[in-house]
């Protein structure tokens, strides 16, 4: 009998689309194929698909003729967070380890932009990685100044996160020192300068905050259709009062800042048999927002509002901030979670209705302390200390959990009608600001568990665990204050917190653990948020001024969102919302800066930051911003760099983290937000 002929493996048939190609690799290809196998299964003809898919980082090229699926061939999907030094972090989509990216390695990355990266080693416990494909551009547009050279032209950017100098071809009528806004017209190799391409000289008037606005690519006038959409809302809502909850005769209160620009959260309260009865109701935005509509979309894309000194950049609209915003004694819909919660802080019921309201009235932290501290009369003084004693009752409730509750100063500057500096002065934190903030936190988290529980798809506010190696470096920097804690947990922290409060260098350890952990975000999967110590979290309380926060409105009132919706819209309002704080806190700097430069001749006291072989960087006491003392501004000695201890070491003199000296201004740079130092003393360490 002859032998049988054994049947060939039939082929697998995938459809010829970028369906069928993902579905190809995902079951045949363990790592990589080149191009030839794949074109047995497909055809040459396929090649346009494979190029639309590596664009969309599904693919990626691991050889010159080989491709592998990103998550096979160790690709990481995230948003590049650039540093001054040239080096930067990817931060993950998957909110996995932050990759480090070392100077060389960035490619033609710029911060902010969505990139690939592959994992090259680990070292020190920390992954290392290189950029292989920009996926997004966060921006395109950048300011710089004019340099020329042998008769060509170059534009150094003012962002120090940009380490390289554009070539502009055609510069027109520009000279040196010009501060221009320019575009990326190409950066295809790291190994050449990127071109660039003028698009207008910034007058001098112009310079300092519209810089920032203009290189941060930010928004300040709105699209006509969102302006035309905005002429068709009617402001009668007597019609849509009738179907809600009236709350309109409770005692219901506004804290805010002095010069607050929105007022989207009010509160209500009073004692109960079993505790307390408290009232967090927030303005419904929904219902003036539509889904889709041109207004929404605007929003989507601004993703939040920026405060700057001397301007507000609205989310919404300013006639529809003010028509949402809780005013003194307008009526208004609001969305309200009305909860009981006992002595001890635990939430036994709540409810979460769709009501009208009226602001009873308007307080600002400063006024509500006061009432609180018995220095003023109001009729809601009784209502405030009933909510003070609740919001203790709480906080030490989340402290007992392991929230870590430390203080960043921050500076408020006072302007006068033309944008001059009038006064600086540190934003005094009241009781009455932690008030507030432990009633919203509480209602965030409700809000939270409550859409968690019902399993709809929705946004949370997460910040992951730190990296232990960054935890270990915090660590040792604190054990040069002379703090020494054997825990590197949440109690650990919190007894560092606890032990640098009230010292001279209380905020640049804050600051320092700040800069320690990962930055808290947006994403659309459920995550805890570490610093809260909080199991459920998301925004929900600013709806005005936060996109996150009108998505959450809509997700309680039923309507559905995809989970690939959701996470774009959480990975936009991150982006968006980390520009914000970029842009406000250069901003602050800009104008300090301006103050400082009118005000050089004088000696201002400052405490050592940081120290490098090159020279040390002092925070002026007075502003919370660094400045750079070079070496050879210090007195003259032969100095040893000890990069372990932070410490400059000569025969005479020693420099370390934590001293105290006086110095004066040698140079200040408002544009590129850059301050020099000369030494002028030193005092007695505190």
């Amino acid at each position: 009998m002859g032998k049988k002929k054994k049947k060939k493996k039939k082929k697998q048939r995938y459809p010829f689309s970028k369906e069928g190609v993902i579905e190809f690799f995902r079951r045949e290809v363990k790592h990589s194929i080149r191009k030839r196998e794949i074109y047995k299964i497909f055809s040459r003809k396929i090649e346009p698909i494979l190029n639309e898919l590596i664009e969309e980082g599904i693919l990626v090229r691991v050889k010159k003729n080989s491709l592998g699926l990103c998550e096979r061939v160790g690709a990481v999907r995230g948003r590049f967070d650039a540093k001054a030094g040239g080096y930067g972090f990817v931060i993950p989509d998957d909110g996995s380890k932050d990759i480090f990216i070392p100077p060389g390695a960035t490619g033609t990355a710029f911060n902010g932009d969505r990139v690939l990266a592959v994992k090259i080693r680990k070292r020190r416990n920390r992954i290392e990685g290189r950029i292989i494909k920009i996926l997004k551009r966060e921006r395109t547009e950048f300011a710089g100044r004019i340099v020329k050279e042998e008769g060509l032209t170059w534009i150094e950017p003012i962002d120090r996160t940009i380490p390289v100098y554009f070539f502009c071809p055609h510069p027109g009528k520009v000279k040196e020192g010009d501060v221009v806004l320019f575009r990326l017209v190409e950066w295809t190799s790291p190994r050449v300068n990127p071109v660039g391409e003028i698009i207008e000289k910034i007058s001098p008037e112009k310079m300092g905050i519209e810089i920032i606005i203009k290189d941060k690519g930010l928004r300040e006038k709105y699209s006509e259709d969102c302006m035309k959409e905005l002429e068709t809302l009617s402001e009668d809502i007597e019609e849509e009062i009738k179907r809600r909850v009236d709350l309109t005769r409770e005692r219901i209160i506004t804290i805010d800042p002095e010069d607050a620009k929105d007022f989207d959260d009010a509160i209500s309260i009073k004692k109960i048999r079993r505790g307390y009865r408290v009232g967090v109701h927030i303005s419904d935005v929904s219902y003036w927002v539509r889904r889709g509509g041109a207004i929404d979309k605007e929003a989507g894309e601004r993703g939040t509002s920026v405060y700057l000194p001397d301007r507000t950049l609205h989310m919404l609209p300013p006639e529809l901030t003010r028509l949402t915003s809780l005013l003194e004694g307008e009526k208004r819909l609001t969305i309200s979670v009305i909860m009981e919660v006992d002595k001890n802080g635990h939430v036994r019921d709540y409810d979460i209705v769709e009501s009208v309201v009226v602001n009873r009235k308007r307080m600002n932290y400063k006024e509500a302390q006061e009432i609180l501290d018995g220095k003023r009369n109001s009729p809601f003084k009784e209502d405030l200390k009933i909510a003070w004693e609740l919001a203790s009752t709480l906080r030490e409730r989340r402290k007992a959990r392991g929230s870590l509750d430390f203080d960043i100063p921050e500076m408020k500057v006072i302007l006068d009608e033309n944008g001059e500096v009038l006064e600086v002065r540190e934003d005094v934190r009241y009781n009455s600001h932690r008030l507030i903030e432990e009633l919203m936190i509480l209602a965030n988290e409700v809000v939270a568990e409550h859409l968690y529980m019902l399993k709809v798809p929705s946004i949370y506010r997460v910040h992951e665990e730190p990296d232990e190696l960054k935890l270990k470096e915090f660590f040792r920097f604190v054990s040069l204050f002379g703090h020494r804690v054997r825990s590197y947990s949440r109690k650990g922290l919190q007894e560092v917190i606890e032990r640098v409060r009230g010292k001279d260098y209380e905020h640049i350890v804050n600051y320092m653990l700040l800069r320690s952990m990962k930055r808290a975000r947006y994403v659309a999967t459920h995550a805890e948020h570490y610093g809260l110590a909080s199991k459920f979290y998301t925004h929900f309380t600013s709806p005005i001024r936060r996109y996150p926060d009108l998505i959450i409105q809509r997700l309680l009132k039923g309507e559905k969102y995809s989970e690939k919706e959701l996470e774009y819209i959480a990975d936009r309002a991150t982006e968006c919302e980390w520009k914000a704080d970029e842009a406000e806190r250069e901003s602050v700097k800009v104008k300090i800066l301006e103050y400082l430069n009118k005000h050089r001749n004088r000696e201002y006291p400052g405490i050592v930051t940081n120290v490098t072989f090159g020279g040390i960087w002092v925070e002026l006491k007075d502003f919370f911003i660094d400045g750079f003392l070079p070496r050879e501004n210090l007195p003259q000695d032969l100095y040893k760099f000890r990069e372990k201890d932070f410490m400059l070491r000569g025969k005479r003199w020693s420099f370390r983290l934590g001293d105290t000296l006086l110095v004066r201004i040698e140079d200040c740079d408002p544009i590129a937000r850059e301050l020099t130092l000369e030494f002028a003393g030193k005092l007695r360490r505190k």
